[in-house]
């Protein structure tokens, strides 16, 4: 699924906020009150007041008057479509499904009928949207009434035109007596306004104020600035508010940041029409910021913080543009000491006093000044390095080093490496070295954290959790630790040395089934195969049969065979079985093997003893090449650990077949997901053919789920055309693996389609259809090096015999 998926909304709101909204023209909910088109908005009839002065933004979902003294009408676009009234539980949901209709957006099918629980939770939270909306529009009112003088003359001096106040969305907090009245009034519970926060805190009275968004729009915070200088602190926010999102992100439609300190830095930006500045609310960078721009789709950053006489400017500036780095983003610096920037030493700088100073171009000119974070963090370190302090040159050498060292790429590495010899003196060899015993240094000092985080846990679960769970998992997880300190690096491209061992590489095994050989289908060491199907569609039958091939056309190779689901003995009957039949024979049956070995009486006699007695005789003289293992609870690691085993005794193994895939139990159980423990087991087996150069071959389920779709097979003779054709409609996918986890990590995936076991599963057989014996097609569903493709086989149910088609059948 896409993310603009409709089915991978997280809850209503999700759906509400993240599909319908932006895909929703508010003109078609709100046609009774004529609205007129004004570009960026709609302005029509106000509910309340009857007047033409209610507004509602094309991208928005919130319903105002802007009749700010006399109205102060709000609701959200949910409420009008639902009376008017607060939507909640099942009002909610039906709103939810008219404004979905509304907008042409599906809705989920879980959410064509949701639990009350999920109505209620879904109401809350829009709920709390639309009280932290009537606050803004409320602190908007407020900002022209008698008490917000103050506030107006402030945003004046600050260079705010009156008519950017409400683009801006500025307002003036009133006391927090009249905020409980007025919300009251409109609806909200005391509990509600309790839980939102505006409440808490009475230095917020008469204070400017203004909502902080998330990126769909959402007040999640305010920030309220003193208009008084002697107010501290200067800037106060919402108890519990989030920062998590840059100030000013739902406005930013690039994929190109300036990333500012505070809130009026942004203001000023976009009054001047810089509308991608983001404000951080403080010199500080908190660990989700990075993420949230990343998830916005940004991708540059060019820090632009304030310059500070007396404080350490450029080293916060390196600070927040190495965290931003860290992130994945391309990072630029504007020099807070830049003399474009910087025109007065002593004294302080911000983006927002720039900018009431300079128009655009002024602004443009000093963007055009930035450089890469690292280029100025080398520049900043250097100048200590040239001081000639032993000590502090050595400090200011490791934080070059440092710098170079995250820079991943090897071309901006080269350059980096080119600036600091400039900056330096100190030849890049040196540095190369340096950055090189800096890495092993912090890789060590990390693996040593996460060791000691590790062992703490499993002491912790030695409490509850069997021994053997314990020591498995810590393998597990101490096997990646370990793996920081491997000496082992990938040999260099050599194309002799390649083409060498391409020649000295085996073919790869054939089937022994000429339809699928002739096919070009081949197993091949390093390589992993999936043979899939449903539930008795002769997974096993056909990881043993093929089994028995190689063991025959392969005289000088030991081959494992790990099951999860039958024990030695059931393997023995169904290989034995299969022998019996195997040189043309009548053929021994799976439960008369059993009851000739336990002595049981059979009214209707025995097939030849002589087939069961030479089938017994060729399992006998393969007992040192073909091992068993049956150890349910092993997980991937277990069984690559004996694999390992087998393969150093037998001096190299032919081929390794695991019957089956998803029973093999995860090596974590911290996962989550069932799809993603199934994929961790199957990169581990894709692993192990690798470290053991030789094929590894698992059968995997796939679930009921594939037939949704699938009509029933129709009323007939099992050799009809309507019966066959509905038969071949039920074909094995590849996509049927997907949920499964395993498709992305095979080589070779075979998908079975056994006809006789789907059409006795839809039919109760009768004498008519006693005949076992039926086809079974293995469709070739994924071949990295080969074709596609379906070859026709027959599979004798008595035995489980597999041999090629018949032209005549």
């Amino acid at each position: 699924m896409t993310p603009n998926d409709p089915q991978t909304a997280n809850n209503l709101v999700d759906f509400l906020q993240d599909r319908v909204y932006p895909a929703l023209d508010p003109a078609l909910v709100l046609q009774d009150l004529a609205p007129r088109d004004k570009g960026r908005y709609y302005v029509v009839r106000c509910p309340k007041c009857d007047k033409r002065e209610a507004y509602i933004y094309k991208d928005g979902f919130m319903l105002r008057c802007n009749r700010l003294n006399k109205c102060g009408y709000t609701t959200l676009l949910i409420d009008y479509l639902n009376g008017g009234v607060r939507a909640r539980g099942a009002d909610f949901a039906a709103a939810v499904r008219k404004l979905s209709n509304i907008a042409g957006v599906p809705l989920p099918e879980r959410y064509a009928r949701p639990r009350h629980d999920e109505t209620d939770q879904a109401a809350r939270l829009h709920g709390r949207v639309h009280l932290l909306e009537a606050f803004v529009a409320l602190a908007g009112r407020a900002l022209h009434d008698d008490d917000g003088q103050s506030a107006r003359d402030y945003l004046q001096r600050r260079g705010f035109a009156p008519d950017q106040w409400e683009t801006f969305e500025f307002g003036l907090c009133p006391k927090l007596a009249v905020v409980t009245s007025r919300l009251l009034a409109q609806g909200f519970s005391t509990g509600e306004l309790e839980q939102s926060g505006l409440l808490h805190d009475a230095r917020w009275e008469g204070r400017l104020v203004g909502p902080w968004r998330d990126r769909r729009g959402n007040a999640v915070n305010f920030w309220a600035r003193a208009v008084t200088p002697d107010a501290t602190p200067k800037y106060l926010y919402l108890k519990g508010g989030s920062k998590a999102v840059p100030f000013g992100m739902h406005l930013v439609k690039s994929k190109e940041v300036i990333v500012t300190e505070g809130i009026f830095d942004v203001l000023s930006l976009h009054a001047r029409g810089l509308d991608n500045a983001v404000g951080l609310g403080g010199s500080q960078l908190g660990d989700e910021v990075p993420k949230s721009l990343r998830r916005c789709g940004v991708e540059t950053a060019t820090v632009h913080l304030d310059y500070d006489p007396v404080g350490d400017s450029r080293e916060r500036t390196i600070a927040v543009a190495q965290k931003l780095h860290e992130a994945g983003l391309r990072v630029h610096v504007i020099d807070p000491e830049h003399p474009l920037y910087r025109s007065d030493a002593k004294k302080k700088m911000d983006p927002d006093l720039y900018a009431a100073s300079h128009d655009k171009s002024g602004y443009d000119k000093l963007l055009a000044s930035k450089t890469g974070w690292q280029n100025a963090a080398i520049a900043l370190y250097a100048k200590g390095f040239t001081k000639k302090d032993g000590i502090n040159q050595e400090k200011c050498l490791e934080e070059i080093c440092k710098v170079i060292e995250k820079t991943h790429s090897p071309i901006a590495r080269e350059l980096v490496l080119e600036e600091a010899e400039k900056q330096t003196s100190v030849k890049k060899e040196i540095l190369r070295k340096e950055v090189a015993l800096i890495s092993k240094k912090q890789n060590e000092e990390t693996s040593r954290r996460q060791l000691l985080s590790l062992l703490q846990q499993q002491q912790h679960a030695l409490n509850n959790t069997p021994v053997k769970n314990v020591v498995s998992s810590l393998l597990t997880k101490a096997q990646s630790i370990a793996f920081t300190f491997s000496e082992d690096d990938p040999q260099p491209f050599r194309v002799d040395s390649l083409v060498d061992k391409i020649r000295s590489s085996t073919r790869g095994k054939q089937t022994g089934w000429a339809p699928l050989d002739h096919k070009g289908i081949r197993f091949h060491p390093t390589e992993l195969t999936v043979i899939a199907a449903r539930t008795g569609h002769g997974k096993t039958t056909v990881l043993l049969s093929l089994l028995l091939n190689w063991m025959r056309d392969y005289p000088q190779e030991t081959f494992l065979f790990n099951s999860y689901e039958l024990p030695p003995e059931s393997i023995l009957l169904k290989l034995a079985s299969m022998l019996t039949r195997d040189g043309g024979g009548e053929g021994w049956s799976y439960y008369e093997i059993k009851d000739y070995l336990q002595g049981k009486p059979r009214d209707e006699g025995y097939p030849p003893r002589e087939e069961l007695n030479h089938a017994l005789a060729t399992l006998r003289s393969w007992e040192s090449r073909f091992v068993l293992a049956y150890r349910p609870t092993w997980n991937v690691h277990c069984l690559a650990s004996y694999a390992r085993r087998v393969h150093a005794r037998a001096h190299g193994l032919g081929g390794v077949l695991i019957d089956y895939l998803q029973l093999i139990p995860p090596a974590t159980q911290d996962l989550g997901r069932r799809d993603m423990e199934i994929s961790a087991v199957a990169r581990g087996l894709k692993a192990l053919a690798i470290e053991l150069d030789c094929p590894v071959i698992t059968a995997a389920q796939i679930g009921r789920q594939a037939l949704l779709g699938c009509e029933r097979i129709p009323e007939g003779s099992f050799t009809s055309r309507r019966v066959q054709e509905a038969i071949q409609k039920r074909r094995p996918q590849l996509h049927h693996l997907r949920e499964g986890g395993s498709e992305q990590e095979a080589d070779l995936v075979l998908g079975l389609l056994n006809y006789r076991a789907d059409y006795v599963g839809d039919h109760r057989e009768t004498d008519e259809h006693h005949d076992t014996c039926g086809p079974l097609e293995i469709n070739v569903l994924k071949n990295r090096f080969g074709e596609l493709g379906t070859c026709k086989m027959t599979l004798e149910g008595t035995t489980g015999t597999i041999r090629p088609m018949e032209h005549r059948q």
